[in-house]
């Protein structure tokens, strides 16, 4: 009996000890890509995103060069965000006309993205962001609570998505796009326009002040 229970302490030992390790690691990779943003690191701050995460972001910048316009729709809509990916795609279609088609590329879409107001962080409030806890680790995937100042004496939280790839925690980009895609849907039930027709028009309205994703609860 007394040799289970020493066991079982061990064994609670380790699991902590593994926890307190598993959050380290999570906010030195929500610091480096603060920081990152900071220094205007682009391959960095690119790199700070998982495999799933890169993927959309370059298949965002082929597709802005292509013409066909059914592999288009057709990526957006099994994007499972079609709004959003809608969005984002076409602000690549105006700025790839605008540059030149070797430079456009997944850096082009993340730049779209912070305009638009996509992006994890307001990059010139980054002081306005500091961890605040680890909610939850299964398997190689972690939500982690992420505080935003709202103002003076406000604050409020965000949820965060890290994948764990090659024993790294990595940000989970599309996981945030639920919660944009379910403002653009209200905001396209509004309008009664197609859903290209809605997204042009707010390409040329802008992005409204409450659009961005981390002020999103």
């Amino acid at each position: 009996m007394r040799s289970f229970l020493f066991l079982a302490l061990i064994i609670g030992s380790l699991s902590g000890c593994s926890n307190e390790a598993e959050h380290e690691q999570l906010q030195a990779a929500f610091t480096a890509f603060k920081q990152a943003i900071a220094d205007g690191n682009n391959q960095v701050v690119l790199q700070s995103f998982d495999q799933e995460s890169k993927d959309y972001f370059t298949s965002l910048a082929e597709l802005a060069r292509w013409d066909n316009e059914d592999n288009k729709m057709g990526f957006c809509q099994q994007s499972g965000h079609p709004l959003s990916s809608l969005l984002l795609l076409q602000a690549g279609e105006l700025m790839y006309s605008l540059d030149e088609p070797a430079t456009y590329g997944p850096m082009n879409v993340l730049f779209n993205a912070e305009m638009l107001g996509f992006s994890f962080f307001d990059e010139t409030r980054l002081s306005h962001y500091r961890f605040g806890e680890v909610l939850s680790i299964d398997g190689d995937q972690a939500q982690v609570g992420v505080e935003v100042k709202m103002d003076e004496e406000v604050w409020a939280e965000s949820t965060y998505v890290f994948n764990k790839e090659k024993q790294e925690w990595r940000l989970n980009y599309l996981s945030t796009l639920s919660l944009m895609e379910k403002y653009l849907s209200a905001q396209q039930r509004k309008s009664g326009l197609a859903a290209r027709a809605f997204i042009q028009q707010l390409l040329i309205d802008g992005p409204p002040e409450d659009a961005r994703l981390q002020h999103q609860q």
